[in-house]
């Protein structure tokens, strides 16, 4: 495991403009209004049209349509940026504890260790963090990546200790929550860019591990380390949707969904016997990252699919796994 360059961030967190919306009586960031919100996009337009018709003489006809299309096509590239755009406050949740992560990554200096090291110090630092599941569903419409230091499951356990050794690799002046969120983005959805599209996600871990994989950004070491193939079959958000907030309030996304966990169940997907463990867990794990399954029988190195963690080995055997779990 390498670190990350930021170059792959797509996402932009917008200072806290709001205006009111109309239809929900709530207050959210302006270009979100534009990309979901029909009323506020119109009653925009509207204002920016009769002030352009107020300004420009009725004889220039020509001026007054260049304009209304200029105009247009700003209200469409604010629609398109407004995918991916929510507060701040809606997206990252627990500044003082990131502080208090971050003051002690300088005073060990977390930054000179290996990143495998490092994600593992990183994940003990978390221990104790209550349990805390679907904290991903923070809306209704708009996918956005996001941090919450206040609970943490399984999966956003690992990432959020594997985002922060990364972020490590900044100057101390970027370890700030938005260079957090855009190390999440890198590992969190496909091609390293949320688009603000709710599949943009890799939400199966054995999605994660393929495009994570195959952008460089890991090795998968199940298969060279004597993995078995095993059946699997990705159908769990299809069968559950009702427990997820985005697809409840969209389910014009089941069909596009179930394709999607159709191509993920096609892919082979190899695991390490739980027999097989002691005799590999070799010292030199200590740079990897790993992935338990929730069936007791095997176990996955990332360097798979329900439960992700962060092992690590103190001196002496056995190998140590920090896990998020109720």
């Amino acid at each position: 495991m390498t670190g990350v360059s930021a170059q792959y961030w797509r996402h932009q967190v917008l200072p806290e403009r709001t205006i009111p919306n109309e239809s929900k009586g709530l207050s959210i960031p302006k270009f979100c209004t534009m990309q979901f919100e029909g009323k506020a996009l119109v009653a925009e337009v509207r204002l920016l049209v009769r002030v352009a018709l107020y300004l420009i003489p009725s004889k220039s006809v020509q001026m007054r349509l260049g304009i209304l299309i200029s105009i247009l096509a700003v209200a469409l590239i604010g629609t398109t940026r407004g995918a991916v755009t929510l507060p701040m406050r809606t997206v990252f949740k627990g500044q003082d504890r990131f502080e208090q992560l971050v003051v002690r990554a300088k005073a060990e200096n977390w930054k000179m260790l290996p990143i495998g090291e490092r994600t593992a110090v990183v994940g003990q630092a978390m221990v104790g963090t209550p349990y805390r599941s679907f904290t991903l569903e923070i809306d209704n419409r708009v996918e956005s990546p996001s941090v919450n230091f206040t609970g943490l499951d399984c999966w956003t356990f690992f990432e959020a200790a594997l985002a922060f050794a990364r972020m490590l690799d900044e100057p101390e002046t970027n370890w700030t929550p938005a260079q957090l969120l855009r190390y999440i983005e890198i590992d969190r959805y496909r091609h390293a860019e949320c688009t603000g599209e709710y599949l943009s996600r890799l939400h199966y871990l054995e999605d994660w591990l393929y495009d994570n994989d195959r952008r460089g950004l890991l090795t998968d070491l199940t298969r060279s380390l004597g993995g078995v193939q095993v059946p699997h079959s990705a159908r769990e958000m299809t069968n559950g949707w009702r427990h997820y907030r985005y697809l409840v309030h969209n389910r014009g996304l089941l069909r596009p969904l179930a394709e999607m966990e159709a191509e993920v169940s096609s892919r082979p997907l190899y695991e390490i016997p739980k027999s097989r463990v002691a005799a590999i867990a070799t010292p030199q794990w200590r740079h990897y990252r790993h992935c338990l399954a929730r069936r007791p029988l095997y176990f996955f190195a990332c360097d798979v699919t329900r439960g992700p963690g962060v092992a690590y080995r103190r001196r002496h055997p056995p190998l140590h796994a920090c896990l998020g779990a109720a």
